[in-house]
């Protein structure tokens, strides 16, 4: 099995009966996320001026993931939060 993520690839070999345990550890530049979660928050404010409502849930949206991305261990829920962006913003 080959694994690609983050641009990194693993590769996982296993012969007969055996066992295979793999960990894969990807690391991201914090400095970096929060940069962009800076400037997506500006370009919503510059944006979206004209619809507070959709601004509102998007900058609540943007804060979660900044405020998740800090943790240690972000919750899975992180994922939904990207996605609700995603879809608003296909529509503007």
């Amino acid at each position: 099995m080959i694994n690609v993520s983050g641009g990194q690839a693993q590769v996982n070999i296993s012969n007969d009966n055996s066992t295979l345990n793999a960990t894969q550890n990807i690391q991201v530049n914090p400095s970096e996320i929060a940069s962009l979660i800076t400037e997506l928050k500006d370009n919503i404010e510059n944006e979206l001026k004209n619809n507070q409502s959709i601004k509102n849930i998007l900058l609540s949206q943007a804060q979660f993931i900044a405020d998740e991305t800090d943790d240690e261990k972000p919750k899975k829920i992180l994922k939904t939060a990207i996605n609700t962006i995603q879809d608003l913003l296909k529509y503007f």
